[in-house]
């Protein structure tokens, strides 16, 4: 899908630096730490800092035509898949803790739009893996808060948000997964990456990840290879090691493991869950821009170092929300209902081509929504009986199927307008319907739809309507003439 790219501009000391959503966590732990103008030197730094160890690697493979935006290079890239008409995606799904809010349904809403279009438009089969994170800190700060077990919140809570999925008819994963389900693999995966080098083990039963390990391939997603880190006890080797497993608390959930005790962190679940079932390829990775960093920059810092690859995933993509009133009313006007209508052959075609091209160059939607709309706007052209320029219609078929739905709709809406509260009035005597007040707009609507349509030769009869399709070539020519149901 086409995604909009959220950026804003910072001013400090003279200097200026162009941040997407995804730095702005970072970016506001850097002013707390070190003030304003360090934070953006830092940041400066971190911007331009050396990227060729951690260049994107053009995938071998089968290169659909498609192209898509890669966040992992800020532009747009042909999708090349490992295996031809299969798409291996994984999406970082809910953590149930809460209510799904605005920003879960705009990206699953608009990644379902995506897959729709790569299975439906392009043939190609989207195996899609979404991970339920049903323990986490959240998650037991609110059981806590509500009294009862993380484990009865977490599910309460998924199944909300399964069930709002189907609301907004957004295709399911092939199968969902369940961090608390997959513990053992998890715990795997740990002693994967502690085997290759790349973490240590504390004291304290907790495990990190060694970011000094793996050099400069840190960053491959947002270029934050000087990033201050996640808080941590004295145990951490470095600021910016971030926990693969937490030794266990009281009143917190726990499992078994050679550290003692303890759960896994935030990011292993996911890293884990996606190798188990992809292995040391990924074709797409999905999910808000607010995960970018540093949940998808950690989670390929931990399949790379486990699988001892260059490149793990692909395809990274983010989608976002910007929440000032002027996009979300541009939003709310590009949303239209497209009517069911028989057109001419040659326009559909030439949209139909429009819209595959749109959908081929980065999932275009509005480009390819711009196509509808010029194909309504023929349509609508189409229902004057004379044009500006003075031709003729060129397909009687045509309007004839359009005017029909327009008469048809026209009369449903007014008999609705029509009904009276009770249909069943006692004493049995029939009384002429009366509309209600509240419904008085509709049958106004109705009438000035009557009016609209006179110049065309359809005229209301009460029960019925009858109209009739004149076409001009030397003279008056009747081209069809009928009565229709209401």
């Amino acid at each position: 899908m086409h995604m909009r790219k959220m950026s804003r501009f910072l001013n400090v000391a003279g200097r200026i630096l162009k941040l997407n959503n995804a730095w702005f966590p970072q970016w506001k732990l850097c002013v707390a730490r070190f003030g304003r103008c360090t934070a953006l030197n830092t940041l400066f730094t971190r911007h331009i800092c050396s990227r060729e160890e951690r260049k994107w690697e053009r995938p071998t493979g089968h290169d659909t035509g498609l192209k898509t935006y890669n966040s992992l290079t800020k532009r747009k890239e042909p999708l090349i898949l490992a295996k031809e008409r299969t798409a291996t995606w994984y999406s970082c799904g809910p953590t149930v803790y809460d209510h799904a809010h605005l920003g879960h349904a705009c990206s699953y809403v608009r990644f379902d739009i995506v897959q729709r279009i790569l299975s439906r438009v392009f043939g190609i089969n989207v195996i899609h893996v979404m991970v339920i994170t049903d323990i986490d800190d959240k998650i037991i700060k609110r059981a806590l808060e509500e009294n009862i077990s993380p484990t009865v919140l977490a599910r309460m809570y998924e199944e909300e948000f399964k069930n709002d999925m189907i609301s907004l008819r957004v295709l399911p994963p092939a199968v969902y997964m369940r961090v608390t389900e997959n513990i053992p693999h998890i715990i795997k995966f740990i002693q994967g990456i502690i085997r290759n080098g790349h973490a240590y083990s504390t004291s304290q039963g907790d495990v990190y990840f060694d970011i000094k390990s793996i050099g400069n391939k840190y960053g491959k997603l947002m270029g934050m290879g000087d990033t201050i880190g996640e808080p941590g006890d004295s145990d951490k080797r470095d600021p910016r090691d971030f926990a693969l497993w937490k030794g266990a608390k009281p009143q917190e959930p726990n499992w078994e493991s050679p550290w003692g005790p303890g759960r896994p962190g935030w990011h292993i679940e996911c890293s884990t869950i996606a190798s188990s079932v992809f292995g040391n390829q990924l074709d797409i990775h999905s999910g808000g821009i607010d995960l970018a960093f540093p949940h998808h920059e950690n989670e390929i810092a931990q399949c790379e170092a486990y699988h001892q690859c260059g490149q793990w995933g692909n395809y990274f993509l983010h989608s976002g929300i910007e929440y000032s009133h002027a996009s979300m009313n541009e939003a709310r006007s590009s949303l239209a209902s497209i009517s069911a209508f028989a057109h001419n052959a040659e326009a559909l075609t030439a949209t139909q081509s429009s819209i595959e091209a749109a959908l081929a160059d980065d999932f275009d939607t509005p480009r390819a929504i711009d196509a509808i709309m010029s194909l309504v706007h023929q349509g609508n052209r189409q229902l004057q009986a004379v044009t500006k320029v003075g031709q003729t219609q060129d397909s009687s078929g045509t309007l004839e199927n359009v005017v029909e739905q327009l008469v048809r709709f026209r009369s449903e809406v007014r008999a609705f307008a029509l009904s009276p509260e009770d249909p069943t009035p006692t004493g049995g005597t029939p009384i002429r319907p009366q509309p209600r007040p509240d419904r008085q707009p509709l049958l106004k609507a109705c009438d000035a739809i009557r009016k609209d349509l006179a110049p065309l030769g359809v005229h209301d009869r009460g029960t019925n309507s009858t109209w009739e399709i004149s076409r001009q070539r030397a003279g008056p020519e009747k081209e069809d003439s009928g009565e229709k149901e209401p």
